[in-house]
């Protein structure tokens, strides 16, 4: 048998059709308010994909949109459910890449929901066929190191925040800049002098002009400041 019919031969025995496409607003609260440059939130709404196949399984995802970022809202991809479902319903999920096809050329935008819709496929023919989503795309790693968080905020706030991020075992901490660059500045070189043992990422949420972030990056190297 050529490695082409046993492929057809493996299409034939294991098929995961879409039946179903269903989404559900996830609203998440913060403990405290999460201020980044220009803009204060106390809560997150993001969208649950649930994509249901005839076989009984059900894969999920999860989209974020952000209006600020790429123009999304949570209205308007709501709205799109039908519209997605009736381009992808009765495909098989195993034919995966025909399927973000379609997705692709349903919508150049909706990139959130996209993913979203996308990630559900997968995670459906991860569990037909009993393997976590790491092993499906290559297994190389079987985890992965993510930072945390620290909004923008006073001095002593921006220290208490990554003193309690570093004590729950991060090794990686985001500062959120881009309103005051000298509070910044100050900010993050005195992070980097007191936490000597964590990698730094900072973002400026496109709050800075492109003088003041050389500004920014010239004043804390000169300081000492590691990434």
């Amino acid at each position: 048998m050529s490695p082409f019919e046993v492929h057809q031969t493996w299409q034939r025995r294991i098929s995961v059709k879409i039946v179903d496409l269903q989404f559900e607003e996830s609203v998440y609260t913060y403990i405290k308010p999460f201020h980044i440059a220009n803009n204060i939130a106390s809560e997150k709404t993001n969208i649950t994909v649930s994509l249901v196949t005839d076989s009984g399984i059900t894969g999920r995802g999860e989209a974020s949109p952000s209006f600020r970022v790429n123009g999304e809202c949570v209205p308007a991809l709501m709205a799109l459910r039908s519209q997605i479902l009736q381009a992808i319903k009765g495909m098989d999920a195993m034919n995966y890449l025909q399927v973000f096809d379609v997705l692709d050329r349903f919508s150049m935008t909706s990139s959130s929901l996209k993913m979203a819709v996308q990630y559900a496929t997968v995670d459906a023919i991860c569990q037909r066929l009993d393997m976590a989503p790491f092993q499906f795309f290559g297994g190389r790693e079987e985890s992965v190191e993510t930072d945390k968080t620290v909004s923008i905020g006073t001095l002593e706030d921006t220290l208490a925040d990554v003193g309690e991020i570093v004590g729950e075992g991060f090794d990686i901490v985001k500062i959120k800049v881009g309103e005051d660059l000298r509070s910044d500045i100050e900010r993050v070189v005195s992070v980097s002098d007191r936490f000597r043992n964590i990698s730094l990422i900072v973002d400026a949420n496109t709050g800075y002009t492109a003088k003041e972030a050389i500004v920014f990056a010239d004043a804390v190297y000169r300081e000492g400041f590691r990434a």
